[in-house]
């Protein structure tokens, strides 16, 4: 969801600030829910009946989308750095 949009007259630029927001990092790519599954078929000895608590590492996601087709994330904030979108999908509504 967008947490703040920004606007910049003087240099045109328009700004799309995404709410920060966690989640597992063994969601970032079927190679990573891979090896949770794995972990999990270890731990369940094939009997997936029970409940098992497994330590997954979580991912932050915040993006700034900026008009001039540079943008920003979580990780990228301490390093200083923007990259380049490739494709770019807003959704938005009006609440």
């Amino acid at each position: 969801s967008i947490g703040l949009p920004f606007y910049y007259p003087d240099s045109g630029t328009f700004q799309l600030n995404t709410a920060v927001d966690r989640y597992p990092a063994a969601f970032r790519s079927g190679e990573e829910t891979s090896k949770l599954r794995a972990v999990l078929e270890e731990k369940s000895g094939g009997d997936v009946r029970g409940a098992y608590a497994v330590e997954v590492p979580e991912w932050f996601a915040f993006y700034c989308l900026n008009s001039d087709g540079t943008y920003y994330n979580y990780y990228d904030l301490p390093r200083e750095t923007t990259q380049a979108y490739r494709r770019l999908k807003v959704f938005a509504t009006l609440a």
